[in-house]
């Protein structure tokens, strides 16, 4: 079983893989296909044999503003009003499917959602990403509303990714972290990235620390789902299509 938390709302995926939701449904955002913003007090069903195709949730993402979901044969379904992914400037109360064909036919094995943008990994190591341009780890001029593959990773496999509301971390099979997006709060809450000392935005991904993690501590990395994710700081694996 899977858990995780949004802003004043939950999500549950079972065993069966199915998608339990409950909470706030402000602006559709718990994927019922129902724009009332009203509250789900009991959870609510969302069968992956009509809502996903007939494939099985592997893993469920959620920031303020966008939801996304990882079935267990890697296609990605995402729904919410920012970060989706599908090249729409829309809100969507239910999941829409991102095309294969967006990331080279390749299965995805984990996503997570921001505050200004989501990011895709592949099963290859590749890291997608989508939402406002400053912050999504590539220099094109306008938001992003299609997933693009983020670049200068310089080959590197990435085996893991995160985000907070304006800044995304990944790591590579080497144990390096890199990070790019917003580096500028002041102390005391220092600087998102403390590796990188200065208050600088960074657009493209850049290594913060090298060797941060022993070989080692990623050789194990998307061979099983976490049990729970709960709360900010919880840490969500990939899943293994």
């Amino acid at each position: 079983m899977l858990v995780s938390c949004g802003d004043f709302r939950t999500f549950v995926v079972t065993e069966e893989g199915n998608l339990y939701v409950f909470g706030n449904n402000s602006r559709g955002i718990l994927g019922t296909g129902r724009f009332v913003t009203d509250h789900q007090p009991i959870p609510y069903r969302i069968s992956h044999e009509t809502v996903f195709a007939g494939e099985e949730v592997g893993m469920i993402a959620s920031s303020s503003f966008s939801n996304a979901v990882v079935t267990k044969q890697g296609s990605l379904f995402t729904w919410g009003s920012w970060g989706l992914g599908h090249g729409r400037r829309v809100t969507d109360s239910a999941p829409v499917y991102i095309d294969k064909a967006t990331f080279e036919a390749l299965p995805i094995i984990m996503a997570v959602c921001g505050f200004s943008g989501s990011i895709a990994l592949t099963k290859t190591g590749g890291v997608w990403t989508c939402g406002k341009n400053q912050h999504v780890g590539t220099h094109a001029d306008d938001d992003l509303y299609h997933c693009i593959p983020a670049q200068y990773f310089h080959d590197k496999k990435v085996v893991m990714v995160t985000s907070g509301d304006n800044h995304m971390l990944s790591i590579d099979t080497q144990g390096m972290l890199w990070a790019w997006g917003n580096n500028r709060y002041e102390p005391p809450f220092r600087h998102v990235f403390e590796c990188l000392n200065n208050h600088s935005d960074y657009i493209q991904p850049t290594v913060c620390a090298d060797k941060v993690f022993a070989s080692r501590d990623t050789e194990n990395v998307g061979q099983s789902p976490a049990p729970v994710t709960k709360g900010q700081n919880a840490i969500a694996r990939p899943i293994s299509p």
